[in-house]
């Protein structure tokens, strides 16, 4: 009953944390509009896109709800954080293009993420499956940089087939420059991941050395 109460309680923060953004997102849609209308900002058609991918992607931490896997409500706002930071700043306004660093910065939060959203999928409540600490560590940093190679090739993949579009940044360039981008995102990614594996292993090891003086005082 403990147990059902606290993933009840989880549930209902995931839902409302879900629901703050979403209502960010309209936040963010409407103005865009406006400015777009008053010919303030280039109107792109991707960008409206780019906000439906973001009110699709805030909606994913409900699927904890629905396999009913706990998660810490911190690790959900961090993920939504990054899919604003992502996609409504990064791409709707298109601070991508008008801040240098940005997007390094943004694959450093992705890769944090990923390696934390790794935890949770399959290591998180079994402990069957948390084997050694390295091993735990290894796996999530891995993890992150699948995700990292992953989203590279998806870009490498949208500008074969998108004209025009060049989000690896290679168009002009030759040699080590036209890998330069691509290269400093995956080590950006693999910056992150490795913060993202140290803070999780060090809070997984917080919370087994709280639970032990409470085994012994049961025993």
């Amino acid at each position: 009953m403990k147990k059902f109460n606290e993933w009840n309680k989880n549930s209902k923060q995931i839902f409302w944390v879900t629901i703050a953004a979403l209502i960010v997102g309209l936040l963010n849609v409407v103005p865009y509009a406006v400015v777009s209308s008053m010919n303030l900002v280039v109107v792109r058609s991707l960008a409206y896109l780019f906000w439906v991918v973001y009110m699709v992607a805030v909606c994913l931490p409900m699927l904890f709800v629905l396999f009913k896997r706990k998660v810490d409500i911190w690790f959900v706002i961090l993920l939504d954080l990054f899919f604003a930071l992502a996609i409504l700043v990064g791409s709707l306004w298109r601070v991508y293009i008008l801040l240098d660093g940005y997007d390094k910065f943004v694959h450093t939060i992705f890769g944090l993420t990923m390696a934390i959203l790794a935890f949770y999928l399959f290591f998180n409540g079994s402990e069957k499956n948390k084997g050694t600490g390295l091993f735990m560590f290894v796996f999530l940093v891995a993890f992150s940089m699948l995700c990292g190679a992953a989203w590279e090739i998806f870009e490498f993949t949208s500008d074969s087939i998108i004209t025009n579009l060049d989000a690896q940044v290679t168009q002009g360039l030759v040699g080590r420059l036209a890998i330069y981008n691509t290269m400093f995102d995956l080590i950006c990614d693999l910056g992150g991941a490795l913060l993202g594996a140290i803070l999780t292993f060090l809070l997984e090891k917080r919370k087994v050395s709280k639970r032990q003086p409470a085994d012994v005082e049961n025993k």
